[in-house]
C-alpha cells in the first residue's frame, strides 16, 4: 500500500519480503517513485514479519537507483527484521528509524 502525507510518500509493507514477491513489490515501488517524482520515501515495516535475502537486493536496487533523487527511510521494523538488517550490516547502509513519526521529522 500507498500513501502520502505532504511530500512525504509511505509505502506501507506487509507479511513477507520474499523471492516471491520481490518482481511485483519493486516494479510498484519504483513505478510510483519515478511517475511521481517523490523526493521523500519511507518503508514502513510495521506489518512485515520476515525478510529475505532477495528482500535485502531489492532494496539496495532501489536505494541505488534512487540515490541522488530521493531521500529514503525505514521505520517501524521488528526486533527480527531489524536483526536481518544488523546481521548484513545493512543498518549501516540504509537509514533506519524506530517510528515513522521519527521517520517524517528527520524528512522535514
Amino acid at each position: 500500500n500507498k500513501r502520502k502525507q505532504n511530500d512525504i510518500v509511505f509505502f506501507d509493507l506487509e507479511q513477507a519480503i520474499d523471492m516471491y514477491k520481490v518482481t511485483d513489490l519493486k516494479d510498484f515501488i519504483v513505478s510510483e517513485i519515478e511517475q511521481n517524482s517523490h523526493e521523500k520515501v519511507v518503508f514502513n515495516f510495521d506489518k512485515v514479519n520476515y525478510i529475505d535475502s532477495t528482500g535485502l537486493g531489492m532494496f539496495v536496487g532501489i536505494f541505488k537507483k534512487f540515490l541522488n533523487k530521493s531521500h529514503i527511510r525505514f521505520c517501524s521494523l521488528s526486533d527480527h527484521v531489524h536483526k536481518v538488517f544488523k546481521l548484513t550490516a545493512f543498518d549501516q547502509f540504509f537509514n533506519i528509524d524506530t517510528t515513522e513519526y521519527d521517520s517524517i521529522e528527520v524528512l522535514r
